[in-house]
């Protein structure tokens, strides 16, 4: 066990973010804006109520990533308090408080928190290490002092991804960093749900990721292909609908199976009596993995006495999310999600690629969702579809949804000049944008309009006062329901008061 260290730091000026939410009030309630005037500060009334978020991850605010804000509610705060972080146990230096502020009403401080990755600590695995409850004590002069419960705060210890893996890591695992020096190759299998890699810092990824069909096996979160003389089955490993799957070959000798259809329609099987096309689903942004998904080609018919002609299975299902930057070398695609191929069955769907990077994003080679066509009479079949959203950089190829480029810590005043907020998007997307802001609870705050008449919109943001999440959404999204749609930010709205 490490000696524990107290970190005592003025509070100062700021502001902050917050990750945020759907369906909002486009007119802030008056009630948000805390009016009361405080003239005078009673050193002995100093009470703490709560701090929120309350656990602050590893890796935050390293790698590019922002610091973890995070929001102390009390009363009677005086604008002189110090503020004293004592954890218990574990590696307390590797906490560093950046900036601190006290509320001009006396009844919010605001601070950010940088938790650098220590690989000598894992979630999980050899060095497996519980929360480390972080100890708060405010000061307010003369004597008069104030903390919050052991458990009003802890830091979460994560696990690190340094080597390649073949089958997706569980939905929702977070990884503290996320560095791997050779390529990752996930294995094509119908039963393995999509991929969704996670960093609280960066993603470095020397040799790229493929997650394509094979046979009539999918890449992870794909539909399958079907059998010879069928189709494939009706939902993928995530529940999935597989409303792109090709139609099955009539059971003619060398009738072809119909295309897999995503981001458009499967082409029918060839000779005389070929499976059907797939549909086209999804939508070019990506508002959801619950209609983004590649179909499986449909079978085909026997070309021989003994053998058959499955269809092939649709490219997987990719995600990448760092909180800060994003590096992949390759020298082919950086990602692919190639669909299987077709030599009388149907062709499978190109897959379904999700690049996220809340600092900057460099790739340098493709996100490669092509279909793989082979020969007979197999219907050809769609391509799949690719979104990156970046605050920085950018990808090759791919539609670009929202990220938050620049945004305060902490704020005194509502975001309403013009670029308080900067958002980087799609150049000359100005219709059915939306950012969305939510507070501590999930209850709706505000919303606001993004206009991309460039790649940066500058919206007006209006916050409640303490914890806010301020969301940005592709068309259709919903950051509740289908988080692949947004990304949010924190930030503290601290009122002056009157």
């Amino acid at each position: 066990m490490r000696p524990c260290l107290a970190v005592v730091v003025p509070l100062l000026g700021g502001c902050s973010f917050i990750y945020n939410p759907d369906h909002i009030n486009k007119d802030i309630d008056a009630k948000v804006v805390d009016t009361e005037h405080v003239v005078d500060v009673n050193p002995a009334g100093l009470t703490l109520t709560y701090a929120y978020p309350a656990v602050v991850y590893e890796g935050v605010g390293t790698g590019g990533s922002r610091p973890a804000v995070v929001v102390i509610r009390g009363e009677e705060i005086a604008p002189s308090a110090t503020v004293t972080v004592v954890p218990m146990t574990g590696a307390p230096t590797q906490i560093a408080l950046n900036e601190f502020k006290v509320a001009d009403d006396h009844r919010w401080i605001a601070l950010s928190i940088t938790v650098p990755v220590d690989e000598t600590q894992d979630e999980t695995g050899t060095h497996a290490t519980a929360a480390v409850p972080l100890a708060i004590t405010v000061d307010n002069g003369m004597g008069y002092t104030a903390s919050l419960p052991m458990d009003a705060l802890k830091l979460q210890w994560l696990d690190q991804l340094k080597t390649p893996i073949t089958a997706p890591p569980p939905l929702g695992k977070l990884y503290s960093i996320v560095n791997v020096g050779s390529a990752i190759a996930f294995t094509p299998d119908a039963t393995a749900h999509r991929v969704a890699i996670t960093s609280e810092s960066s993603i470095t990824i020397n040799g790229g990721i493929t997650a394509n069909g094979a046979a009539t096996n999918p890449g992870p979160g794909g539909c399958a292909g079907g059998a010879a003389n069928g189709s494939g089955p009706a939902t993928n490993a995530d529940g999935v609908m597989c409303t792109g799957n090709g139609g099955a070959a009539s059971g003619i000798l060398a009738a072809g199976g119909g295309g897999a259809g995503y981001a458009t329609t499967g082409m029918a099987g060839g000779g005389s009596v070929g499976g059907g096309p797939g549909a086209m689903v999804g939508d070019p942004q990506i508002s959801s993995y619950a209609t983004n998904v590649a179909g499986g080609g449909g079978g085909g018919s026997p070309t021989t006495v003994l053998g058959g002609s499955p269809g092939g299975g649709g490219g997987g299902t990719v995600e990448l999310t760092a909180a800060g930057d994003i590096h992949i070398t390759s020298t082919g695609a950086a990602i692919a999600a190639l669909g299987g191929p077709q030599t009388g069955g149907g062709g499978g769907a190109g897959g379904t690629i999700l690049v996220r990077s809340g600092g900057m994003l460099d790739i340098a080679k493709p996100l490669d969702v092509s279909p793989v066509n082979g020969s007979g009479n197999g219907g050809p079949a769609s391509a799949g579809r690719a979104r990156f959203d970046a605050a920085k950089g950018g990808a090759p190829n791919g539609y670009q949804g929202p990220m938050i480029q620049t945004i305060p810590y902490f704020s005194t005043t509502q975001l309403t000049s013009d670029s308080a907020i900067l958002v980087a998007g799609q150049a000359g997307n100005s219709s059915d944008f939306k950012g969305l802001v939510y507070d501590k609870d999930g209850s709706p705050v505000s919303n606001f309009d993004l206009l991309f008449g460039q790649s940066v919109a500058k919206p007006s943001v209006m916050l409640k006062p303490g914890y806010n999440r301020v969301c940005v959404l592709v068309p259709g999204g919903n950051i509740l329901t289908t988080p692949e749609s947004g990304n949010c930010a924190e930030i503290a709205f601290l009122p002056t008061g009157n």
